[in-house]
């Protein structure tokens, strides 16, 4: 006897629409590298430089918390997650126009 061919409701939906393809967690995470990278080179630049720059006053503010954290040493770890805010914040922030503006100089 043959195998039964079972038909489930989602394979017929999936022949209608388009198939949206989600992107890889290779993918993903080379994008997280990319921001964090990002974050590290607004960190090496001096505060005074932060204000000429098209920074959101929320990722000025994460920044300043970073400088201050380097001040008083590193505090547990503390450096690092500050570090992966700033980057997280960058995201909502146009990062193509920050780097621009940060080549300018």
């Amino acid at each position: 006897m043959g195998r039964k061919k079972t038909r489930f409701q989602w394979d017929s939906e999936s022949t209608d629409e388009e198939e949206v393809e989600l992107p890889s967690r290779r993918d993903l995470k080379r994008e997280d590298n990319r921001y964090k990278a990002a974050a590290k080179s607004l960190l090496g630049l001096k505060p005074e430089r932060w204000s000429q720059l098209p920074l959101s006053d929320e990722l000025h503010e994460a920044l300043l918390e970073v400088h201050r954290l380097k001040q008083k040493g590193n505090v547990r770890g503390g450096l690092r997650r500050q570090v992966n805010r700033v980057a997280t914040v960058l995201r909502q922030d146009d990062l193509e126009s920050i780097l621009a503006a940060m080549e300018v100089d």
